[in-house]
């Protein structure tokens, strides 16, 4: 009888291609997962730079979103908040948690610079409070569990410690509108916890002052943002010294504006 011949193949030569097989898919699945991570961290950063810069956009069209029965809470009664009243907004207050940027209305009296006083003083002036009110607060989760460092402001000369908070504050000038003039970046000395209630006699009001606590920013304020994933990555949000949206940056590994996000404090 004659030889027969197999035309298969061998457990060999069929495992020898399972195995190749299976360490391309791995490859491409890992090369998949990267980019997904990589855009994942792409919008942490974007949508971070975004909500910052609407603060600033509420703020310059002086936006109150606040029911008009709600309580100023620095003129001893409950009264309305509006261009008719002396209770005005003043701006927004934003403090920085690791995951967390929160924004929070500033109210205080209406003034008029018959004094001769600074930006600063007028500020003092009109006793300005941090106010907690469901309403108008607003809390923004940095996307896909990205973490932020200590918001610090950066100079020339390098870091000059953390920033509690930041104030976006229209200048305190009076006409028969209401507030006007530009809006400025000033620094809250020392961090702003809410709900706490700051005004005597009124237990029920959640709001902090910030009275003889501010001072105008100086330098960029840099907060470096991480990823949580396997392969880490860091990218920075800066805040400019200019009060327009063109203020907040997103700097990934290129230069932003002449900032790197070493210099933003992404140390690594």
């Amino acid at each position: 009888m004659g030889n027969i011949k197999s035309s298969g193949f061998t457990i060999i030569e069929v495992s020898l291609a399972i195995t190749i097989g299976a360490l391309l898919l791995g490859g491409l699945m890992v090369g998949i997962t990267l980019s997904i991570q990589r855009q994942r961290f792409s919008e942490s950063i974007h949508e971070t730079q975004s909500f910052i810069q609407s603060q600033f956009s509420e703020v310059s069209a002086v936006q109150n979103d606040r029911p008009a029965d709600r309580w100023c809470g620095v003129s001893g009664i409950p009264e309305p908040v509006g261009a008719s009243s002396e209770c005005v907004i003043f701006g927004r207050v934003l403090t920085f948690e690791p995951g967390i940027v929160k924004s929070y209305a500033v109210v205080g009296n209406d003034v008029s610079n018959d004094k001769n006083l600074s930006l600063v003083e007028l500020f003092d002036e009109a006793q300005l409070y941090v106010v907690g009110d469901p309403s108008s607060d607003k809390q923004f989760a940095i996307p896909w569990g990205a973490e932020a460092s200590t918001a610090t402001e950066y100079k020339s000369a390098g870091a000059t410690g953390g920033v509690g908070a930041l104030a976006i504050l229209k200048s305190p000038v009076t006409n028969s509108t209401g507030l006007s003039g530009s809006t400025g970046l000033y620094v809250v000395q020392d961090s702003i916890t809410l709900p706490i209630n700051d005004i005597p006699g009124h237990p029920d009001w959640l709001a902090q002052s910030i009275s003889g606590r501010i001072r105008t920013l100086e330098g960029t304020i840099g907060m470096c943002i991480s990823s949580q994933d396997a392969i880490i990555r860091r990218g920075a949000i800066g805040i400019n010294p200019i009060a327009t949206q063109d203020a907040v940056i997103g700097v990934f590994n290129e230069k932003v504006n002449n900032f790197s996000r070493q210099d933003l404090g992404c140390t690594s």
